[in-house]
């Protein structure tokens, strides 16, 4: 493995990493010495950083998913870092699979870390509480009071089986007694879990926030739309497609699914891995762990950027760079003159954003004023000069942290 991979040489007191500087195309494992990372959320937690020892790794969520890095990395002393490009990443996992794993295990961690900030943070803002099972049934109730009952309803279930004693079971079971007609709504045909195909009628739960799971899907068909109840509103996270995956925490550690996965405007068709077999696809299928990490890596980073985002003081800035963030995910090229289509409307992009409609129509109608930039329909808003755009927000936001400081002097 050596033979082929480089060793890098860095000095006591060397920058190796700096966040948020160009893509950096491989990632390292500290084999002698010790490095320092640090983040600019780090202030947010009042964390210091990160000492890493030998065996360790750092910018991997930089290499793997093609972003700039969220990381900054200094050498505490000579360092030798196995230096490895994100194209030799299968062969690392053919002859060290236990590595993969201790990557991805790692991710895992740190995603549920991330997300679980990402919640606080809006907790603090919209006044949200810790989740748990019984929030089952507030899942519940958010969607029976907007009139989706086909959510409502299975949701409600899922609160009778898991939460049996609850106070709201009789009331719960009122709803599903009350609704009886609706439950084909709700409920796709019982799978077989002994094999891996799934199959999800249109605008149902895959599974729903707060439940237990214990198997991650590979999308075969159609689309899933990734949501999360925050301050009591819907937030659209991610809208998924063929090749996929999602809900790999819940096999990769023994907790709740962190937000809901329904299928979008069609029939979706999975593919389902569970933790029994899940390590043995990672051993004989390493393109599925490059996969898997990859995929770690750019919902690392997106996560990472909504913490960003959610910081900003000025809701319009915060519209323009949501729209941003999603532009440089979809790894499209800041250059002049550069098109794209963001395949959703005005609607969908308030549920990102977390704010109330009346006050989000507001700020985005705002943000999207300028007709020469945006052309706004109702299912999709097109940005017509991708440079133009990023070159607004990182004005905006250079402004806004220079009237911070100024605040704090």
């Amino acid at each position: 493995m050596q033979a082929q991979l480089r060793i890098a040489h860095f000095k006591n007191g060397s920058y190796i990493l700096i966040e948020g500087n160009e893509i950096n195309n491989s990632f390292y494992i500290i084999k002698e010495g010790e490095v320092k990372v640090t983040r600019s959320v780090d202030k947010i937690i009042n964390s210091q950083g990160e000492i890493l020892k030998p065996g360790d790794f750092f910018g991997v969520i930089s290499a793997m998913s093609g972003q700039p890095a969220t990381e900054t990395a200094i050498a505490l002393s000579d360092v030798n870092l196995l230096e490895v490009h994100s194209s030799q990443f299968d062969f690392l996992i053919k002859q060290s699979a236990p590595l993969a794993m201790k990557i991805i295990r790692y991710f895992s961690k740190k995603l549920r870390f991330f997300d679980h900030l990402l919640t606080q943070l809006s907790a603090r803002k919209q006044g949200d509480e810790e989740s748990d099972l019984s929030k089952l049934f507030d899942l519940a109730e958010y969607y029976f009071n907007n009139g989706i009952m086909g959510l409502a309803l299975y949701a409600y279930q899922k609160y009778i089986e898991l939460v049996p004693n609850g106070d709201k079971v009789q009331e719960a079971q009122n709803k599903l007694q009350r609704y009886e007609g609706l439950k084909s709504q709700a409920f796709n045909p019982i799978q077989n879990t002994t094999g891996f195909n799934r199959k999800y009628k249109p605008d149902t739960f895959i599974f729903c926030e707060h439940e237990p799971g214990n198997e991650l899907h590979i999308i075969q068909q159609g689309r899933v739309k990734i949501t999360k109840i925050l301050g009591g509103r819907e937030v659209l996270l991610a809208v998924l497609k063929n090749g996929d995956i999602f809900g790999e925490m819940a096999i990769l550690e023994n907790k709740p699914r962190s937000a809901s996965a329904i299928a979008y405007g069609g029939e979706v068709v999975t593919l389902a891995v569970n933790k029994e077999n899940f390590s043995n696809m990672v051993i004989e299928q390493p393109k599925l762990a490059t996969r898997l990490i990859t995929i770690l890596s750019d919902r690392i980073w997106s996560i990472y950027r909504q913490i960003k985002n959610i910081m900003i003081s000025d809701p319009v800035v915060r519209t323009l760079d949501t729209l941003l963030t999603i532009i440089l995910k979809d790894k499209v090229p800041i250059k002049r003159g550069e098109k794209y289509i963001f395949e959703f409307g005005v609607k969908e992009l308030i549920n990102m954003l977390g704010l109330p409609y009346g006050e989000g129509k507001l700020f985005v109608g705002e943000a999207l004023s300028d007709n020469k930039l945006f052309r706004v329909e109702e299912s999709r808003i097109t940005c017509n000069d991708v440079e133009e755009l990023s070159k607004i927000v990182n004005a905006h936001l250079k402004k806004l942290e220079i009237l911070k400081k100024a605040k704090q002097r």
